[in-house]
């Protein structure tokens, strides 16, 4: 297997025979699997869901997992280790780390809890399982430039589960390409976009959501508070706070960088804010959830 990328995360391919439900686990990993063949039920805390061919799962960290296989089960599994998100030689590794990140956080938070299948379009599956197909050979072999083709087509398959998630979620006209008159999105559909495009300011403004979804500009305003809570603004703010806790937890941003990616003016202005609303510095946050800080990470 190649060494450049063998310690952040792995794949794997194995068969599940037919019988009665594994023991359930709690999962230590970000893990997407793709069911090559075979029919069963997976189980998710205190759910079951059925999956067969074709379909893409989801284990994640801290979820009790089981699988109960009806005849024999193929899966082909991509398990992203806790080293890939701490560990500063992966961006060395030519691997954008940072939209590796935001592909998998989308995933995280927007993750059907009423089905276990991540991908809706057979088009879409099919990409999916030649992209593991690919990745799986790159994987194997070490040939040259493996470590680039293995990036691509791994983040093939995360572009996608993405893409079907945000897709999955909005409205009819909407999931159409039809920008007409519909009713006022749902929860689900009107959050996914604002996780989806969370990095671009543009597409966070009432004025874009109003249009986008169909919605009177002068309504929108109430609309969204009543829906959330609270207002946009303070919304979008929140959610930012949480994708910072996510950096500062699982990767090795400085808090530099964290400041310009997510819109805060800078390291001051991130420390104020995230003191405010969560009641201690960046610092302390990443120290305390087991990482520590170097003095470059804290520069």
């Amino acid at each position: 297997m190649p060494t450049i990328l063998y310690e952040p995360f792995e794949i794997s391919t194995r068969t599940v025979a037919a019988g009665p439900i594994q023991a359930a686990q709690i999962n230590q990993f970000f893990e997407l699997v793709y069911v090559e063949a075979g029919w069963g039920q997976q189980q998710v805390n205190d759910h079951t869901y059925p999956f067969g061919p074709g379909d893409v799962l989801l284990l994640l960290p801290r979820e009790c997992n089981g699988l109960q296989a009806e005849t024999e089960v193929r899966l082909r599994s991509v398990r992203f280790l806790p080293v890939f998100f701490a560990q500063p030689s992966v961006q060395a590794q030519r691997i954008d780390f940072t939209q590796w990140l935001r592909k998998i956080e989308f995933i995280f938070f927007n993750y059907p809890r009423n089905r276990s299948n991540l991908i809706g379009s057979a088009a879409d599956r099919a990409t999916v399982a030649q992209l593991l197909e690919n990745a799986t050979a790159e994987y194997q072999d070490e040939r040259l430039f493996c470590d680039v083709l293995l990036q691509t087509h791994l983040m093939g398959v995360l572009t996608l589960v993405a893409r079907n998630l945000y897709h999955a979620q909005l409205p009819a006209p909407l999931a159409e390409g039809a920008l007409g008159q519909h009713p006022a999105p749902a929860q689900e559909e009107l959050f996914s976009h604002l996780h989806f495009h969370i990095y671009e300011p543009a597409k966070l403004t009432a004025r874009h959501l109003a249009e986008h979804f169909g919605v009177a500009p002068s309504y929108f305003g109430r609309y969204f508070q009543r829906l959330a809570g609270v207002p946009l603004k303070r919304y979008v703010l929140l959610y930012k706070l949480k994708l910072v806790e996510s950096r500062l937890q699982f990767s090795d941003l400085t808090l530099s960088q964290i400041a310009d990616e997510l819109g805060f003016t800078d390291v001051s202005h991130l420390n104020k804010t995230f003191l405010r609303y969560r009641g201690a510095l960046p610092s302390t946050f990443r120290r305390q959830a087991g990482l520590g800080l170097s003095s470059a990470t804290t520069a």
